[in-house]
């Protein structure tokens, strides 16, 4: 048990880095959600293909914050050491690998976008599958701006700068929902002697606001960096002179986190296939339920986000135990937080998914699968993810990739098949195989923490 001092100390510390971290995430959920709602009125097909691409954008989106979980952790911990001109060239590296791999996956998924919209969404219907394709064909292309991005922001993160990532992430969002509401449904301004108009999109307006907002927000995110106290520097004998050293640990930390990210979002996107299968409402209900579980579990989320800093700069100060101590505290802290998110979304579920659809066979197909995540999130999420978060910041990688692989494939899809194909429950088949898969990534993950193996990386040696 920690004395009433301890627990002050610890958690201002866990608030006072998490509150930025917190309006970001609010911003990015917010805007996510709005998103979805606009395009929800354009119909469940419409809705349903953006929820599609959506699992597509998330491994992308994986495996851009590897890189940039590599520059966290390396930046943290040259941070924590006070080491100044390391942490700086620790940023170049992680932004010039930032830069390659996204425009090599850039490359793959745009020349091959109507085959790989085929192989994982050939059985929807023709609407659904047209409207993919349209809204993969556009958000493509802001791949490379929103990787560098996504590393900026870790790097800013690394180097203890909260407040940057959140102020771009709060621009960059309101702009995509500006973007977004005038590209999709059009505009009209008659001023009696101005007469202007936009024509609607639909969904294509949908993914060219989104594009256009991730451009505002690369731009943004370069303009603080330079800014930043790193002294970092776009000059090519600065930016582009590979340090081995520091580009092989970020890519020991970055390959083995951005595998498991990408087993753990390929894992979802074969799911997804699981529930392309129960048709157009259930695709539409799931793509309301992980929005609205996005907002649920919001605080811990950016509880996760910092922890991976605190971690990582005791880890450069060599202050093991008190590395120990905070990620310990953490978890009942981060729990605690989402007993008071589900006791605040419970009694209002049924309207909040109104506010996303009034089909009622989506909100009725919904709602179960709400309930039982608001049951299920406060004692399951904080030990499966808040616990990884905290590892990575010690630079303890590998252990999380085992776990992922085996986790994912024996529940989350094994598991998920056999309650959606074989015993025929629906889409809540897949959220059952999911709270099961959280269980045993909590289990395993707690094993680790009580072990002490996960303090055993010296990164900056």
């Amino acid at each position: 048990m920690y004395d009433r001092p301890t627990i002050q100390y610890l958690s201002r510390t866990i608030i006072r880095l998490s509150l930025p971290v917190l309006v970001e995430q609010f911003f990015i959920v917010l805007m996510g959600a709005v998103s979805t709602m606009l395009v929800g009125n354009l119909g469940r097909e419409a809705v349903s293909a953006v929820g599609n691409i959506d699992t597509i954008n998330n491994v992308m989106i994986s495996v851009f914050s590897s890189v940039a979980i590599g520059g966290t952790v390396l930046v943290a911990q040259f941070t924590g050491r006070e080491d100044r001109l390391s942490a700086s060239r620790a940023a170049s590296q992680a932004m010039l690998a930032s830069i390659v791999l996204s425009l090599v996956l850039t490359a793959l998924v745009a020349g091959y976008q109507h085959g790989l919209v085929d192989l994982l969404f050939g059985r929807t219907e023709v609407l659904v599958r047209q409207n993919s394709l349209a809204y993969l064909g556009i958000v493509v292309w802001s791949y490379p701006p929103l990787a560098l991005a996504t590393t900026a922001f870790g790097v800013l993160r690394g180097n203890g700068n909260m407040k940057a990532p959140m102020m771009i992430s709060v621009v960059m969002n309101l702009a995509n929902i500006l973007l977004s509401s005038v590209l999709i449904y059009g505009f009209r301004l008659d001023l009696g002697f101005i007469h202007w108009t936009t024509p609607a999109y639909g969904v294509t307006g949908a993914a060219l606001g989104l594009t256009l907002a991730r451009m505002l927000g690369f731009v943004l995110a370069i303009v603080m960096l330079k800014k930043s106290d790193l002294a970092f520097s776009w000059s090519p004998r600065h930016f582009l002179a590979v340090d081995r050293k520091k580009m092989g640990t970020i890519l020991f930390l970055g390959v083995p986190a951005g595998f498991e990210q990408l087993m753990f979002n390929g894992g979802k996107l074969i799911v997804q296939l699981f529930i392309v299968r129960l048709g157009t409402v259930a695709l539409a209900a799931n793509a309301i339920c992980n929005s609205i579980a996005a907002f649920a579990t919001m605080p811990t989320v950016a509880m996760s986000l910092a922890l991976t800093t605190i971690v990582g700069q005791a880890m450069g100060r060599r202050d093991k135990e008190g590395a120990r101590t905070l990620l310990t505290f953490a978890i009942p802290f981060c729990s605690a937080i989402l007993v008071g998110m589900s006791m605040l979304f419970l009694p209002v579920i049924g309207p909040v998914i109104g506010l996303y659809t009034q089909d009622a066979a989506t909100r009725q197909t919904a709602l179960p699968i709400m309930i039982l995540y608001l049951f299920a999130q406060p004692l399951l999420w904080p030990p499966s993810f808040a616990l990884a978060a905290g590892f990575r910041g010690a630079g303890d990688v590998r252990y999380q990739l085992v776990v992922t692989m085996v986790s994912m494939w024996v529940l989350r899809i094994g598991l998920g098949y056999l309650l959606t194909a074989v015993f025929s429950i629906g889409v809540i088949g897949v959220w059952i195989a999911m709270i099961s898969d959280w269980a045993l990534r909590s289990l395993l993950f707690t094993l680790r923490l009580r072990s002490g193996k996960w303090l055993n990386r010296d990164l900056v040696a």
